[in-house]
């Protein structure tokens, strides 16, 4: 079993279960040595999971089951809908959107679009985008499943000519 698959294995074990998780539980489901888990673990936190270890084994913390991100994007308005639609697809839920404004500074939004109809109400709105200030230029933070499910996310947006950057 491959890396990324396993920590996801992990990920999804603590995910479901209430109950603390003995690193060598996992490791007897997984077909690995406890050390492969604690060492899974480490990365997992590593990457922004709140996961707590207690005399019975390991808990995630609910409220931070998602990576959270910033990134910075540059596209069109009319790109707008296909940068949302890409999130959406690869389980991204898109928090916000600001800009750097040269004059007002820093201008935000609440987006928290989960799903295409999330899309298809903030498109209905026809007000002008903040991008539109900033000649394309904009910034989301995001709250993702996990690392690949975002790789994914950011190689489909550049292969469709919208630029973003993560910070």
């Amino acid at each position: 079993m491959k890396k990324d698959t396993r920590m996801n294995r992990v990920l999804f074990i603590l995910k479901t279960n209430t109950l603390a998780q003995s690193a060598s539980k996992i490791a007897k489901e997984l077909s690995v040595s406890r050390q492969i888990i604690v060492g899974d673990i480490a990365l997992l936190r590593a990457q922004g999971f709140e996961i707590q270890a207690t005399s019975k084994g390991y808990l995630l913390n609910p409220d931070t089951s998602r990576i959270k991100k910033v990134i910075s994007s540059f596209h069109s308005v009319e790109e707008t809908r296909l940068e949302l639609e890409i999130l959406v697809k690869h389980r991204i839920e898109v928090v916000d959107v600001w800009i750097d404004h040269p004059v007002y500074q820093n201008i935000q939004g609440n987006l928290n679009i989960r799903t295409k109809e999330d899309i298809d109400r903030f498109l209905a709105k026809r007000s002008p985008l903040l991008l539109s200030l900033t000649d394309g230029v904009h910034y989301h933070t995001i709250l993702c499943e996990d690392e690949l499910g975002f790789n994914n996310a950011l190689e489909e947006l550049e292969l469709n000519g919208i630029i973003t950057k993560v910070s």
